[in-house]
C-alpha cells in the first residue's frame, strides 16, 4: 500500500488522491533502520588494544633528512599518554621532541642513543 502511494507520487499524482495506508510495525522499524546511523561494532573501540603501532621519525624541515637520537625520555615498558614526549632528536639546525600519537606502553626502541635516523624511519613501537 505504501509502495502504491510512492509510485503514484512518482507518476505525478498527488498524495492526497492516494488512499491512506496502514503501515505495519515491521515496516516502521525497517524505515527507522534505514535512517539511523550504523552502530560501531562492539570490538571497534578495543581493536586498538590488539595492535602495535610503529612511530616514525617526523619531518623536521624541508632540507633536513636525518637526525641523531639524543635522549629517550620513556623507556621500554613505560606507559605513555597521547602527546607524551618519548625521544629527543637533534640536527645541526633543530631539536625535535617526538611525541606519541596514541596512548599505551612503549614496547621497543628501534634506535639507540647517538644513532643517526632518517625521516620516516620507524623509531619506536607503542602497544
Amino acid at each position: 500500500m505504501l509502495l502504491r502511494a510512492v509510485v503514484q507520487r512518482a507518476r505525478g499524482a498527488s498524495l492526497r488522491a492516494a488512499r491512506p495506508v496502514a503501515v505495519s510495525n515491521a515496516s516502521r522499524q525497517f524505515s527507522l533502520a534505514l535512517t539511523q546511523k550504523p552502530q560501531q561494532p562492539a570490538l571497534g573501540r578495543f581493536a586498538r588494544l590488539l595492535s602495535v603501532e610503529d612511530v616514525p621519525v617526523p619531518s623536521m624541515g624541508d632540507s633536513i633528512t636525518e637526525g641523531t637520537v639524543v635522549e629517550w625520555t620513556a623507556q621500554v615498558g613505560d606507559g605513555v599518554a597521547v602527546d607524551d614526549v618519548v625521544v629527543v632528536i637533534e640536527t645541526d639546525k633543530v631539536s625535535v621532541e617526538v611525541r606519541t600519537p596514541v596512548g599505551g606502553a612503549i614496547t621497543e626502541h628501534l634506535a639507540e642513543v647517538d644513532a643517526v635516523v632518517e625521516v620516516g624511519q620507524p623509531l619506536f613501537k607503542v602497544d
